[in-house]
């Protein structure tokens, strides 16, 4: 009886999964979009140069930290909860506007923040070189990514995986294609190229959104609690983790001296290519969470456990790869890709993949506790490595770029060492609940004489 009590539980929380039988055809795109992000960053890296090309890193990295930080948890709790929707024959027009009200405030504060920034501090000149364009394009850009991650996160709660894989791959072939364009044209100052990044998720959501019907169901009236009571957590830990992720060339940029901001390049440039095993990482994250949540709503905690076992050693065998890759090849291939005035040794390749490689370890472990309905410590093993990133940029008396390097690898380490402790203490938690339930039943069940 429990069993098929466990299983038919499983079966129901596998159809809410946001990603049942799209997660091959979203990986295809994700693949695509990967490849062509990496010969946008090549391109317009040849094209522009380390020095000027310092301040279209900055943008990248910046913008890729709080565009998915803060609207991707949007899109996954809105697939959640249309999914969730639909499974119960509900329109799901009420729930979608609560999410665009939630990613409006959100997107137009950011905004805000971003102009405050312009006005009150030299963001142009320090961040950025002078380039003007390269502000409006980050507003711009995160205006459109609310509305990309939004988009994504209706059609997946629709089971629409074409139309999404279509947005996720039609950004980036786009994208690489008016790169290729500027280049020939004979563009050399950065704005244009970040204008390109701005501009294409606008057109890559209509794009997506050409022929669909039927996205706007009408329903019964959505609570804010239908989008999650967890979504300021997961908003907070996500653009933590982001955050950590691509703060190494923001801060080179910022103290580096006029003489070594060309350094920027070369660590974004490294990082880029020392974390290809962490890009296509996100493909297991659209299934990793729905699969773990189910075995652990089933009570099915050693499944729990061995799969999430499995995934570890996986990942610290890419890792391992990785590293031993990046030192050996990685010199050759930022000079090769980005040009021959992007100076990274094999320390610096090194450093570079061994952070990316820990990352990832803590995010598997972050999705695991994510899964067990902990997003406050996921979100406090960030907060933990982003201060451990910032104390060792402060007390490290390297030169700029290896205290970079080395901070990456701290923060990183730090917040793989706090998910450990904290996924630990909720295992047994969780263990600890079971049995004292087991033992309330069994006393309160009669004794048959």
């Amino acid at each position: 009886m429990a069993r098929s009590r466990g299983r038919a539980l499983r079966e129901r929380l596998r159809e809410r999964n946001p990603f049942p039988e799209g997660s091959a055809t979203i990986g295809l795109w994700l693949v695509a979009a990967g490849v062509t992000a990496y010969l946008f960053l090549a391109v317009s890296g040849q094209v522009l140069g380390s020095e000027r090309y310092s301040a279209l890193a900055v943008l990248w990295a910046v913008a890729f930290a709080a565009a998915p930080g803060f609207f991707q948890p949007l899109e996954q709790e809105l697939a959640r909860a249309i999914a969730a929707r639909r499974a119960r024959r509900m329109g799901s027009a009420p729930v979608i506007q609560r999410g665009a009200m939630t990613g409006g405030v959100i997107a137009a504060a950011l905004v805000v923040v971003i102009v405050l920034a312009a006005l009150l501090f030299p963001v142009v000149d320090s961040l950025f070189d002078g380039e003007t364009l390269l502000v409006w394009a980050l507003a711009i850009m995160l205006v459109g990514y609310f509305l990309e991650h939004m988009t994504r996160g209706v059609l997946a709660g629709n089971d629409r995986f074409r139309p999404y894989g279509l947005l996720v791959g039609s950004e980036g072939i786009l994208r690489v294609a008016a790169c290729a364009v500027l280049a020939v044209i004979g563009f050399e100052s950065a704005g244009p190229y970040g204008l390109l990044i701005a501009i294409m998720p606008f057109v890559a959501v209509a794009i997506a959104l050409t022929g669909q019907r039927g996205l706007l169901e009408p329903g019964p009236p959505a609570s804010w609690t239908e989008i999650s009571v967890n979504i300021g957590l997961l908003v907070a830990g996500s653009a933590l983790a982001l955050a950590l992720l691509n703060a190494a060339p923001v801060v080179v940029k910022l103290l580096s001296s006029e003489s070594e901001s060309e350094q920027a390049s070369w660590l974004f440039a490294g990082m880029i290519l020392s974390r290809v095993p962490l890009y296509f990482f996100q493909a297991i994250q659209a299934t990793f969470v729905p699969e773990l949540s189910g075995q652990h709503g089933a009570g099915e905690h050693a499944a729990f456990r061995e799969g999430l076992r499995k995934l570890t050693i996986a990942v610290v065998a890419i890792g391992t790869v990785s590293v031993i890759g990046s030192a050996i090849l990685g010199p050759w291939a930022v000079r090769t890709f980005f040009g021959s005035d992007f100076q990274l040794g094999v320390r610096d390749m090194a450093l570079l993949a061994l952070g990316s490689s820990i990352y990832m370890l803590a995010l598997t472990l972050g999705q695991a506790l994510i899964a067990l309905e902990h997003h406050g410590r996921f979100a406090l093993g960030w907060v933990v490595g982003v201060v451990a990133f910032l104390v060792a940029v402060v007390v490290s008396g390297s030169d700029v770029l290896v205290r970079a390097e080395i901070a990456y690898v701290i923060g990183a380490l730090v917040a793989l060492v706090t998910m450990t402790v904290l996924l630990w203490r909720s295992l047994r938690e969780t263990t600890g609940r079971e049995a004292e339930a087991l033992l309330d039943a069994v006393q309160a069940e009669p004794v048959e004489p």
